[in-house]
């Protein structure tokens, strides 16, 4: 067996938004809208990866910063 037929090409799944049938089975997978979905693909690309990812972001709420947790706390602080 060589070096060459080791190697095979990793097979990248890609999201086709042109197929009515796979945006379904991908926004059951993934618990999204189809809005949602194909602004994630406009914005990142095809690959199911990199979509994921980027919905996954989306979902995420907001980091506050400890900075910004002190502002809030000090003017609150002055309302009693």
């Amino acid at each position: 067996m060589t070096t060459a037929s080791m190697m095979r090409p990793v097979a990248i799944a890609l999201v086709n938004i042109a197929d009515p049938y796979h945006v379904y089975r991908w926004c059951r997978r993934w618990g999204v809208t189809e809005t949602q979905l194909r602004a994630a693909v406009r914005a990142v690309g095809r690959e199911a990866r990199a979509v994921e990812a980027a919905l996954l972001r989306a979902k995420a709420p907001p980091r506050i910063l400890a900075s910004e947790t002190r502002l809030r706390e000090d003017r609150t602080a002055g309302d009693d």
